[in-house]
């Protein structure tokens, strides 16, 4: 399984980033700019964002529960 990582910019100019073969960018912009590489989702769209949302909802609310456990 390929390592997941999100990059979120404020940049007003194009960026570019290079992702190691196991692994995927996502990209949210809040400016203009935009993460113009291979490999690179950018999700500047909302109906991209919440498909991803979706598809990683119950991934993610374990791993923050995970991290929330008190432990006796």
């Amino acid at each position: 399984m390929k390592k997941r990582s999100l990059v979120i910019t404020k940049s007003t100019k194009d960026m570019r980033l290079q992702a190691s073969p196991n692994e995927i960018l996502y990209s949210y912009n809040f400016k203009q700019g935009t993460l113009c590489s291979e490999g690179v989702i950018n999700f500047n769209n909302a109906k991209l964002l919440n498909d991803l949302a979706l598809v990683e909802k119950q991934d993610y609310t374990d791993f923050i529960y995970s991290k929330n456990r008190i432990i006796p």
